[in-house]
């Protein structure tokens, strides 16, 4: 597995692959990879560009792009995928987290609407026995815990709301025997809404691994428009545009939309 390491002197990148050799990359070029492309789109490009490079590497070593850039790329692409399975699993296991998160707020709505059916049966005992203060504190509560809407953080304080209020004499003697019950459930819901917020706001990734997958997008961004460029000039010399336009970055721009007008292939005839 290839693996890269890299030290910042100032707005440059020291790069050194698996082999030991060195390569300086600008901070900048990290920035446009990082804003304006993903990991998806440079993979795809990589393995297009070599693609071509192992058909024509020998005319193009004569236009600034030789093994040593073929070489390079293939690593970086290699880098690229190796950081790809860690990626992929993170993006599964955040898919979980979210499912979870889910789930719990689908059963605390459920303990929300059990809760709010007990309560108004309450009103209903109390008001009749004229204990307005209770019957006013389930009037408050009920409109304060009406909607959450995808907010874990409210529904949870809504449930701790309710939790308090069932528990409350005489709301409970009211409620009757279901209060304890009911208390215990949303109790529960409250605690799985904790567990599901804590788990999707845990970090998916240090700043130094995404900095070294910009890093590694960057340097086959360089490589991929130094091929683009060679394979220009070639066609230029050979009168065979075909190996400009299999150069093209067609693949690194897939997401953004239309390349750039300089991008665009170079016609036939």
């Amino acid at each position: 597995m290839t693996s890269v390491r890299y030290e910042q002197q100032g707005k440059i990148a020291i790069v050194t692959l698996d082999d030991g050799k060195a390569n300086a990359l600008s901070y900048a070029l990290m920035d446009e990879a990082e804003q304006a492309l993903g990991s998806d789109d440079t993979l795809r490009q990589a393995d297009k560009t070599l693609l071509t490079l192992d058909k024509h590497i020998v005319p193009l070593a004569a236009h600034g792009v030789g093994e040593q850039h073929r070489t390079l790329l293939r690593d970086l692409r290699d880098a690229l995928l190796a950081a790809g399975v860690d990626r992929n699993q993170t993006r599964t296991d955040k898919k979980v987290t979210n499912a979870a998160l889910l789930d719990a707020m689908h059963a605390g709505k459920a303990a929300r609407f059990q809760a709010h059916g007990a309560l108004s049966g309450a009103r209903l005992v109390l008001f009749n026995g004229d204990a307005k203060a209770a019957v006013n504190d389930i009037d408050a509560a009920l409109a304060a815990t009406r909607s959450a809407g995808a907010d874990a953080d409210a529904l949870a304080k809504q449930l701790e709301l309710l939790s308090v209020l069932v528990a409350k004499a005489p709301i409970a003697e009211a409620i009757g025997e279901p209060a304890s019950a009911l208390g215990a459930t949303l109790a529960a819901r409250i605690d799985a809404l904790k567990v599901g917020r804590e788990a999707t706001a845990t970090p998916r990734g240090t700043p130094a691994q995404t900095e070294l997958l910009d890093l590694i997008d960057g340097m086959i961004v360089e490589i991929t428009r130094a091929a683009r460029k060679a394979g220009r000039a070639l066609s230029g010399v050979s009168g065979q545009p075909s190996i400009a336009n299999e150069l093209q970055l067609t693949e690194l721009y897939r997401t953004r939309g239309r390349p750039p007008s300089e991008e665009q292939p170079i016609p036939v005839g």
